[in-house]
């Protein structure tokens, strides 16, 4: 990864938060986070992501930083459509698997190849009814369909929480190809009930967290206070960032956080709390 600036496309991160609650699959129990893998009696219960589909008017494209991914628990299942967030009830018996009732789904906005490659899965994942599932790949099939995922690890809660971590870097890539730029001190706070909090360089912040699939996702976040103009790009990346939900990982003590279209900040532990 190389030190460099991050581009005019980074630094116009979307600052909105989505109201996740209103998709059951995403919510839960009001503040509480999910902890540890699927507790469901469904055998193929987890997170598993897009690797390839086609539906019925085609190849699902999928697009650069975009992730399709799919959350199956007891009758219920979710994910992320490269865009949007979505989820349902689900129709389960054998091998039979279907969304009855249809979809209910967050109306975000998002790059052009973002969104035709969200509607071809919408529509594909319409088109199935049939489940196969071996080890770390997960097929669904229909007459005039077929997706197949491959299995997604859940975040590593227990060394992301009650950490106090230190803004290092704001990222714009990943691997050799990705940029980082230094940042402004801020810190982020997931406390393990369930509640967060931190600042963004120039914005104090707190809010709750859960998890969802391999995603951390802000279900109530409120800032605090003014940024100066040299502060607020930081401030609308950092947000952009972690409003629409993130993935996680952890060496040592470097946190890595992604959101969509591979903007990401680097953390590093300051101390635990």
């Amino acid at each position: 990864m190389r030190r460099g600036d991050v581009g005019p496309t980074a630094l116009s991160a979307r600052a909105g938060l989505i109201a996740l609650c209103v998709i059951a699959i995403a919510c839960g129990e009001a503040g509480q986070p999910s902890r540890g893998g699927p507790t469901s009696s469904i055998p193929y219960a987890g997170t598993w992501r897009l690797t390839d589909g086609r539906g019925p008017d085609g190849e699902v494209p999928l697009g650069k930083g975009y992730r399709i991914t799919l959350d199956i628990s007891d009758r219920k299942a979710g994910g992320t459509a490269a865009c949007n967030i979505y989820g349902g009830d689900l129709d389960i018996n054998g091998d039979y698997f279907s969304l009855k009732g249809g979809l209910v789904m967050t109306e975000m906005a998002c790059d052009p190849q973002a969104m035709d490659s969200e509607a071809a899965y919408v529509d594909a994942l319409a088109a199935v009814d049939t489940i196969a599932w071996e080890g770390n790949s997960l097929t669904l099939t229909g007459p005039d369909a077929e997706l197949h995922f491959e299995g997604l690890s859940p975040p590593p809660i227990a060394q992301l929480t009650d950490t106090i971590w230190r803004l290092d870097s704001l990222i714009e890539g990943t691997g050799p190809e990705g940029t980082a730029v230094s940042a402004a001190p801020a810190r982020l706070i997931l406390r393990g009930d369930g509640e967060l909090s931190g600042s963004t360089g120039c914005r104090e912040f707190e809010g709750e967290w859960l998890r969802r699939g391999d995603e951390i996702l802000f279900t109530r976040f409120t800032t605090e206070g003014d940024c100066p103009p040299d502060l607020e790009e930081q401030d609308n990346y950092i947000v952009g960032v972690l409003g629409d939900g993130f993935t996680a990982e952890i060496e040592e003590q470097s946190l890595m956080v992604f959101g969509k279209a591979e903007l990401g900040l680097h953390y590093v532990a300051e101390s635990k709390r």
